[in-house]
């Protein structure tokens, strides 16, 4: 909190004293042989940026205040969005005063580009699209960084989000990116926020290859204990759901205490494991 006090303080101390300098010494570029309209632009870039940079510190601060988070942290959707705005203000604040530098007729060029804006935004339209679900997505609580989440087919934990992609880390440590355009356009499983801890699982056996449920369900918790799962015991269901001739239908239930992705996944690949084992020691 002290860093980001201090920062703003030297900001606004910077910001002042270009504004005294402008105003007190208004010929100084002549002193230096400096062109005005070189010294008019890096006072203009100087100063927006000072600006800028007080309006970000504000904001962050009231933000982080307000919310009770640490002001320093980096990974919070806002926080995200805010940095990312503010390094496109930055860019445009250079553009503007490179303009101002080199003389150029600012409402031509403008004018111009507005045209050319107009069609690059009929032409590159899923690019514009995705940079408006970009800031969707970092000023609303869809995701949120360190969220584990399944999108479409992708899963893994979510570790950036920008304008053009949402960047997963996979289980295996690969970096899995997802346009934001299919982000909205797909449905979102996020198991950070489950309501529910409960994992559903269904599978098809042979009438003759186990002898009672009581039975499955004993060496399911048999394995779940040896394999250490954080699990309810009292929350683990073993059904029939559907019963033909010869296959009937397990219902099989687990209420884990902390549900991830990986917890998921390994209780799944624990389960479907033991019954494969299970159906094979019977026969």
């Amino acid at each position: 909190m002290m860093r980001r006090i201090s920062i703003l303080t030297l900001n606004t101390i910077a910001l002042m004293l270009l504004i005294y300098i402008q105003a007190e010494f208004p010929n100084l570029n002549r002193k230096y042989g400096i062109p005005a309209r070189y010294f008019d632009a890096v006072l203009l870039y100087c100063s927006a940026l000072l600006v800028l940079a007080i309006v970000k510190s504000l904001v962050l601060g009231v933000y982080a205040r307000k919310n009770r988070i640490d002001p320093e942290r980096t990974n919070d959707n806002f926080t995200l969005g805010v940095r990312r705005i503010s390094s496109v203000v930055g860019a445009l604040i250079l553009f503007i005063s490179l303009l101002g530098a080199f003389n150029v007729d600012v409402k031509s060029l403008f004018t111009a580009l507005s045209i050319v804006a107009a069609a690059l935004a009929i032409v590159a339209r899923d690019y514009v699209t995705s940079i408006i679900n970009g800031m969707i997505l970092m000023f609303t609580d869809t995701l949120n960084i360190h969220d584990e989440v399944k999108i479409d087919d992708a899963e893994g934990k979510v570790v950036n989000i920008n304008f053009i992609n949402v960047e997963l880390l996979g289980d295996n440590g690969d970096i899995i990116i997802v346009p934001n355009n299919s982000v909205m356009s797909h449905s979102i499983v996020n198991y950070t926020r489950c309501v529910t801890p409960t994992i559903y699982m269904e599978t098809d056996m042979n009438t003759g290859s186990f002898s009672s449920i009581a039975d499955i369900q004993k060496t399911i918790t048999a394995k779940l204990m040896e394999e250490n799962i954080e699990y309810d015991t009292e929350k683990l269901i073993v059904e029939i759901s559907n019963l033909q001739r010869e296959v009937l239908t397990l219902n099989i239930s687990v209420k884990l205490y902390n549900r991830t992705v990986e917890s998921e996944r390994r209780v799944k690949r624990i389960i479907f494991g033991t019954m494969a084992d299970y159906i094979s020691r019977e026969k």
